[in-house]
């Protein structure tokens, strides 16, 4: 628990930044023998998640805990939404079409989730620390 007293601020800005950084990648992928297509999160509600990190790793700093909690949980709820609505569309049989997640997805949602940990976590150690 000391680790995480003593660096546990870092690590989640450190999670909030990749976040950002996965926002601006591909989150899905349309490839087939002609052409390959991908779609960055920043496009579409990615602009959320990339407001909602910047306020975050702001009020964290500030060591303010709940309103970076919140704006974390609605980031991942738009991730999983838009996870669930995706993986539907991939599900349907294409013929020579190949869609998938692509690399901002993972990252973006590895961001959040570590964000999530930690951010609790701190919440713990504020309210035990009383």
């Amino acid at each position: 628990m000391d680790f995480i007293k003593k660096y546990g601020k870092y690590i989640g800005i450190g999670a909030m930044i990749l976040t950002i950084i996965g926002v601006f990648l591909p989150i899905a992928t349309v490839s087939s023998s002609y052409l390959t297509l991908s779609v960055n999160y920043i496009d579409g509600d990615g602009i959320i998640i990339l407001i909602a990190m910047i306020i975050s790793i702001v009020l964290f700093l500030l060591n303010k805990i709940i309103p970076p909690l919140i704006l974390t949980i609605i980031s991942l709820g738009i991730t999983l939404y838009d996870s669930i609505n995706a993986s539907r569309l991939f599900n349907t049989p294409k013929p020579l079409v190949d869609v998938g997640f692509g690399i901002g997805f993972y990252i973006t949602l590895t961001g959040l989730l570590i964000s999530l940990v930690i951010v609790i976590m701190a919440l713990i150690d504020k309210k035990t620390s009383k």
